[in-house]
């Protein structure tokens, strides 16, 4: 999630997570089963962890990641939870002008 600033990023980010969890859990919690993933938007050993962030600080979280990792490709959801439409295509806008460009380089 990327946004002008880190706090309308992260603000925005952790309800649309909040409720895309809530989606992937519902059936564990109505069956009364385990929940087994760990769903915790910033925690290293989650399922699927939130990168928020204005694109300066989404590029350095993202180049960590990469160095950590050694990965040679990621895969990136801009629509998730309850984001609003408007909200996911500025991210994207400022992945594919700020963040993409640098991390290629």
């Amino acid at each position: 999630m990327i946004a002008d600033t880190d706090a309308e990023a992260e603000a925005l980010g952790i309800k649309a997570y909040e409720a895309w969890k809530g989606h992937m859990h519902h059936l564990t919690r109505k069956y009364g089963r385990p929940e087994v993933m760990k769903l915790d938007p910033f925690a290293e050993d989650s399922v699927q962890r939130l990168v928020a962030g204005a694109p300066r600080t989404v590029l350095q979280k993202l180049k960590d990641v990469v160095r950590e990792s050694g990965m040679n490709y990621m895969l990136c959801v801009f629509s998730f939870g309850s984001l609003p439409a408007q909200a996911a295509l500025r991210s994207l806008e400022l992945f594919a002008k700020e963040v993409l460009p640098a991390l290629r380089a």
